[in-house]
């Protein structure tokens, strides 16, 4: 992966997309907030034809620079059973007038599944590992701020 572009202002001008494969697109935009934070989007391979399903499972691998020790990320998914109101509607058996109780669990399904996770920090690198499921796009967000090294509670020196 890249180094951090120097005076990146995290907006979408300042991503990078990567596409593979022959007629399957698949996404990933990395933009980078200053000098501590990443956001990493990512999209499981779709058959831009429309004749195939797609994998099952698609495997992605980011290096995304920090300035701390460890990083915190926060990964928010969406794809057919995470946040989907569609398919909540469907298992309701697709209802033309939902009832209200069926109207409140429908934002509810909408919302992405979270994660939250501690990662470590090699040569200034975290290591994503993603596996992606059919159809899923997920958002990855570290927050890696330099005062976060808790080395610095005590008095002493960062790294």
């Amino acid at each position: 992966m890249s180094r951090v572009p120097a005076g990146s202002s995290g907006r979408l001008s300042d991503a990078r997309r990567f596409r593979v494969g022959t007629g399957r697109i698949a996404l990933a935009l990395v933009t980078w907030h200053g000098d501590v934070r990443a956001t990493v989007l990512a999209g499981a391979p779709v058959d831009a034809s429309g004749q195939t399903p797609g994998p099952e499972r698609h495997a992605r691998r980011r290096s995304v620079p920090v300035v701390a020790l460890e990083a915190f990320v926060r990964r928010s998914l969406v794809d057919e059973e995470h946040g989907n109101a569609r398919t909540a509607w469907q298992r309701m058996a697709g209802p033309r007038s939902p009832r209200p109780h069926q109207i409140d669990v429908l934002p509810e399904a909408a919302e992405p599944a979270r994660r939250h996770l501690g990662l470590p920090v090699e040569d200034g690198r975290v290591e994503l590992n993603l596996t992606l499921g059919r159809h899923e796009v997920t958002l990855v967000e570290n927050e890696a701020p330099p005062w976060t090294d808790e080395r610095r509670l005590l008095g002493r020196e960062p790294r």
